[in-house]
């Protein structure tokens, strides 16, 4: 609970060893977040500290908005499952936009929406060291997420933005291709679970025709269909730097597989590509046959074999596996 975190935070202020410090489902509230932040603006070692599924909220992260204002050490910073909603996010952002040693933030699972959002995604932009950002299963919404897409157009650190279960959207998904036309520092992109349509996954597509940058894609369990796994495809054929590609439970059919099957074989780089859940059948499945006889990237090829005759499926299977990487 809180007088344990105060216990701690008294013996921080004065560490000079300690790097990591954990303090998850230990009953943390905003009194002991404040605690700690106080330390944090002593301390000059600590570079990991680690508070999810406690009981943060506004005061607790403003409090450590402003440690971050003036910490040169802490580089990981996770506050998963916490309740922080609006009120707070504002100082969280400005600490951020001043911080310079921060890698990772975590706040998946926060209450965070659109307009808390759209407060962080200010800190986002003006930050210059952060890597990676979690704020997977937050209820931001397209708002939140268009406003991230903005703050993508002018920072030039972040690698990693998840955004799973976020209620993204296609708007969201929009303004998040269209940033990444420009972006050149995003490599891996999690959107999966966001009721993303045909029009996002077009504007991504249309991304990946001129981003040199992006590596990873999740946009499984989503709505693209065919339509939107073709204008990914039209995307991949000119891309020169995707490895993965995940589109799990998509609605795409034989037309929207051939459609990446093509790609693969125009010389698209994919190494992973996650296709199960989905209905491609023995046309889809020999146009990957096809594919990966000709090329050699494609190793791990996730496809649905309740709905392939069965040796095809194998042989797919087999000739993805003759591309493998050998074992370190």
């Amino acid at each position: 609970g809180d007088a344990g975190t105060r216990a701690v935070a008294r013996a921080l202020a004065q560490n000079s060893t300690l790097r990591a410090l954990t303090l998850t489902r230990v009953n943390v509230g905003d009194d002991g977040a404040e605690a700690i932040a106080t330390a944090l603006a002593q301390n000059s070692t600590l570079t990991s500290l680690r508070l999810s599924s406690n009981h943060v909220r506004d005061r607790g992260i403003a409090a450590l908005g402003s440690a971050l204002a003036t910490n040169t050490s802490l580089e990981t910073l996770e506050l998963n499952d916490n309740p922080i909603r609006t009120e707070g996010i504002a100082a969280f952002a400005a600490g951020l936009a001043a911080n310079r040693s921060l890698r990772s933030v975590e706040l998946s699972g926060s209450k965070l929406d659109g307009e808390a959002v759209e407060a962080l995604a200010k800190g986002v932009a003006r930050n210059r060291g952060l890597l990676s950002l979690g704020l997977g299963a937050v209820p931001m919404g397209s708002k939140g997420a268009i406003a991230l897409a903005q703050a993508l157009r002018t920072n030039d650190t972040l690698t990693t933005l998840k955004l799973y279960s976020a209620d993204v959207r296609d708007d969201g998904a929009v303004a998040l291709g269209e940033a990444l036309r420009e972006n050149r520092s995003l490599q891996e992109l999690q959107l999966g679970t966001n009721w993303v349509d045909v029009g996002g996954a077009r504007a991504l597509g249309e991304a990946l025709r001129v981003n040199t940058t992006m590596h990873t894609l999740s946009l499984s369990a989503n709505q693209i269909r065919d339509e939107g796994a073709v204008a990914l495809a039209q995307g991949l054929a000119e891309n020169r730097t995707m490895r993965d590609l995940r589109l799990v439970e998509n609605g795409i059919t034989e037309n929207g597989a051939i459609a990446l099957a093509e790609a693969v074989r125009a010389g698209c780089p994919l190494r992973k590509l996650a296709l199960s859940c989905n209905r491609i059948g023995n046309g889809g499945a020999a146009a990957f046959e096809r594919a990966l006889r000709e090329t050699n990237s494609l190793h791990d090829l996730s496809i649905d074999e309740r709905r392939i005759e069965s040796t095809l499926y194998e042989r797919c299977k087999e000739l993805a596996k003759q591309h493998a990487p050998p074992e370190s």
